[in-house]
């Protein structure tokens, strides 16, 4: 059972009330006029006006707490608060009452009424939160039941090693995570160029401009739980400010479209370090987790949607293979991935804005609200975005077309190749053109 805001004195919480600011945006936006240059000027001049209002109009409600060991729900919003805080300051003032001799059945009787009220509303938001996970993702089955369960998870605290010496510094950490998550994007040394080897398609995909409605469901249908990017503009302020700023993001978008050009300022990921498995004292034993703005994935969704239309319509999706290798995402390579594109025909203007969502990005950790140093990321599909999956999917689905002596059974990002040969050299010679190395161990002879 998750506790409630009345156990609360010692440990303090910070609830983030956006009211404020979603007025103040409602009263600018209607009036707003994009300025004149190309999309990433226009793109970073209204995030920047969105995030100085935010930070001017932002409300931090400071909740105490007597646990040590308590948590936030979640999902709590003003209202669970509102209510906690209620029967807290009720409860304190029915005990001076009563040392005071003075009666207090109205009181308690009011007591009564608002814990039956926090209690039904604890229990639907609680349904509810953990509905909408599983219906979203039914594979975090069992984070759920944890989580229900109050079972807890490892420690997020990160002591990293550094030759003799470990360091706790925050900056130092994430400066040494930083270093460890650019090894395999951070350089671009290919010099092998890969042959495109399934249809030269002949149709070619031209990327529509949206409708204002359009725009409108996507916001609409943005996932509110979702954490905010390196502009700090978290989806719930989006979705408040649907109806007044779905026709400037529409208007982004088409210009986006027309220009061929992803903006700069959507390219910069916030990497959260999520430990996996050994020592938790080595860097590398670290999953970096991808923070991008709400604004890209947007742009996203409609690249994808129209992308993945095109690629259903001439039958390039019928993907079955994907082979367990390390680091897949991070060694793709951006000028045969955009290759590959051409040949199925992703070409000409469309072609050019996939190379501008792959160029020029850059990431930072952060860890402890402390963030690293920038770094610039030169290959590899960006991970956290919509797009990143479909285009790692592309770039390996020729990858049926390498023998007709195999057999390949897939199941999530591992593969089993089955050969009615003695060698591997096919798989093998394959994974070397396009530089993506594979795990030699993982692939088996079956005689």
């Amino acid at each position: 059972m998750i506790k409630s805001f009345e156990h609360v004195k010692k440990v303090q919480f910070k609830m983030t009330d956006y009211a404020g600011a979603t007025d103040a945006l409602k009263a600018l936006i209607p009036s707003y006029k994009l300025v004149e240059g190309d999309v990433d000027l226009q793109c970073k001049c209204l995030l920047n006006e969105i995030s100085e209002i935010l930070n001017a109009n932002t409300t931090e409600y400071k909740i105490k707490t007597r646990d040590d060991n308590f948590k936030l729900p979640k999902w709590a919003d003003n209202k669970f608060v509102k209510l906690s805080n209620s029967i807290h300051n009720l409860k304190e003032k029915i005990s001076k009452m009563i040392l005071k001799s003075f009666p207090c059945d109205q009181l308690q009787l009011k007591l009564n009424q608002l814990i039956e009220e926090k209690n039904v509303y604890e229990s639907y938001k609680t349904t509810k939160y953990y509905y909408n996970l599983l219906n979203k993702n039914p594979t975090i089955s069992w984070d759920v039941i944890n989580d229900i369960c109050g079972r807890k998870k490892f420690s997020d605290e990160i002591i990293l090693k550094s030759g003799n010496a470990y360091t706790v510094q925050y900056e130092e950490i994430a400066n040494e995570l930083q270093k460890e998550f650019l090894i395999h994007v951070g350089s671009n040394e290919h010099t092998v160029h890969s042959v495109y080897r399934g249809n030269n398609i002949s149709d070619t995909l031209h990327f529509e401009e949206v409708s204002e409605d359009y725009v409108l469901n996507l916001i609409d249908n943005l996932d509110s739980s979702k954490a905010p990017g390196l502009d700090g503009i978290p989806p719930r302020v989006w979705k408040s400010l649907n109806n007044e700023c779905f026709k400037l993001i529409a208007q982004l978008i088409n210009r986006m479209i027309r220009n061929s050009q992803f903006p700069d300022c959507l390219k910069s990921a916030v990497i959260v370090p999520i430990f996996k498995k050994g020592d938790k004292s080595l860097a590398g034993n670290n999953r970096p987790i991808s923070l991008l703005n709400i604004v890209s994935k947007i742009f996203e969704q409609v690249l994808y949607t129209q992308i993945t239309a095109f690629v259903t319509l001439n039958n390039i999706y019928n993907i079955s293979i994907w082979l367990h290798k390390s680091k897949a995402f991070d060694s793709l390579d951006h000028a045969i991935l955009c290759d590959k594109l051409n040949y199925m025909g992703i070409r000409g203007t469309a072609n050019q804005l996939i190379k501008d969502f792959l160029s020029n990005r850059k990431q930072s950790v952060k860890y402890k609200d402390v963030m690293s140093k920038e770094g610039d990321i030169k290959q590899g599909i960006p991970q956290g975005s919509l797009l990143g999956p479909l285009l790692f999917n592309l770039m390996i689905s020729d990858m049926r077309f390498i023998s007709t002596k195999c057999k390949i059974f897939k199941y999530a990002d591992d593969a089993l190749i089955q050969f009615t040969i003695n060698k591997n050299y096919v798989a093998t010679r394959w994974y070397r053109a396009p530089e993506m190395h594979a795990e030699q161990q993982r692939i088996y002879k079956i005689d």
